[in-house]
């Protein structure tokens, strides 16, 4: 017949009761502790790929704004190009209508000093002729005509 032995009998048992005690004192707190590791690790990671989607979604805002900015910045320019050239403009016409406002003034202002001294000339002249015919002719008491007779003739020559 079959014989067991006593000593391989009560090492199964030891074996099987070490195993139980193993395993509800060492295997199931450390698989507990691994648990617990490995949400905490599953956790950090679901934050980190929340806050890199935040960071991600700051980067897309930041950049539209920024593209935004920049488009702003380019029309502001537009803008006050556009209006240094209207002002420009604006001084360029005002400046070419008072010269000639100037020219125009100066234009009058040199007629009227022509006609002025054509008109002193004119009577210097009448004056000397008048003076130069009465030496000639010797008569001092018919000048008055003579006057009379030179401004008829100045005023057909002109």
């Amino acid at each position: 017949m079959l014989r067991i032995d006593l000593n391989i009998l009560w090492n199964l048992i030891n074996i099987v009761v070490l195993f139980v005690l193993l395993r509800i004192f060492l295997f199931k707190p450390v698989n507990k502790i691994l648990e617990a590791r490995q949400a905490l690790v599953d956790d950090q990671i679901r934050q980190a790929n929340e806050t890199q989607a935040l960071a991600d979604s700051a980067k897309a805002e930041y950049e539209a704004r920024l593209a935004d900015a920049e488009g702003e910045s380019v029309k502001i320019t537009e803008e006050a190009h556009a209006k240094a050239e209207k002002e420009r403009l604006r001084i360029v016409d005002q400046a070419n209508a008072e010269a000639d406002q100037i020219k125009e003034k100066a234009k009058a202002e040199a007629m009227r000093e022509t006609d002025r001294m054509r008109g002193e000339a004119n009577e210097a002249i009448r004056d000397m002729v008048v003076d130069a015919a009465a030496k000639i002719v010797g008569a001092g008491e018919d000048a008055e005509s003579d006057k009379k007779l030179y401004d008829k003739f100045l005023a057909q020559a002109n």
